[in-house]
């Protein structure tokens, strides 16, 4: 997702690109391929390569329980799925109805397809930090401190490798513009404001 600029006379650099997980992945290939005039790039709970640990293994399970379908029946699949698995694994965690509810709309309402790429993608995408640290783009890399999808310390070492402005957020997981609204926006904010050469004001 990005951020238009409406200053004048911003020239070319006028889109703040934020990639949120997965999305990461996705928005920094804009940036390499230099697709749009950017002013930032912000990495979001998205880590330089392929998912690991935990939530990887789980990704494979639901992958190999999908694999089977037909391009026909996919959709279906990820209906049994949800119902079967993931709706009852939130519940037992403790998710709250309103997010389980919103979760069920996302995952059922996306294009099979799509969420079957996007899963390949997470297990088999490269690290593209070299390519990306010879950018002069502006980047942030933000994260929760609890995030359970790349570890902290992986986005933590990334961030060095870019040379990037790096945020870690208490009490946040894998979704900081979730658990800890303001500080995100805040942080956002800040970067977005120093990109564009804004001061703050009292």
């Amino acid at each position: 997702m990005g951020s238009q600029d409406s200053a004048a006379g911003s020239g070319d650099r006028q889109v703040h690109v934020l990639g949120h997980s997965f999305g990461g992945l996705v928005a920094r290939e804009v940036l390499l391929a230099q697709a749009a005039g950017i002013s930032s790039l912000t990495l979001m709970s998205s880590g330089p390569g392929a998912l690991t640990g935990p939530r990887a293994t789980v990704l494979r399970t639901i992958l190999a329980d999908l694999g089977p379908a037909v391009p026909d029946g996919l959709a279906g699949e990820v209906k049994r799925l949800w119902d079967t698995q993931m709706e009852p694994a939130a519940i037992a965690d403790g998710v709250p109805d309103e997010i389980i509810a919103f979760l069920r709309t996302r995952m059922l309402s996306s294009c099979p397809t799509g969420l079957w790429s996007m899963g390949q993608g997470l297990l088999a995408c490269p690290d593209r930090t070299t390519a990306l640290a010879g950018m002069s783009t502006p980047l942030l890399v933000v994260y929760g401190e609890n995030d359970d999808a790349w570890e902290p310390a992986i986005q933590d070492d990334m961030a060095r490798r870019l040379g990037a402005r790096r945020v870690c957020i208490p009490g946040a997981a894998h979704s900081p513009a979730v658990e800890a609204p303001e500080t995100a926006a805040s942080t956002l904010t800040a970067v977005w404001n120093s990109a564009e050469g804004v001061t703050d004001h009292p």
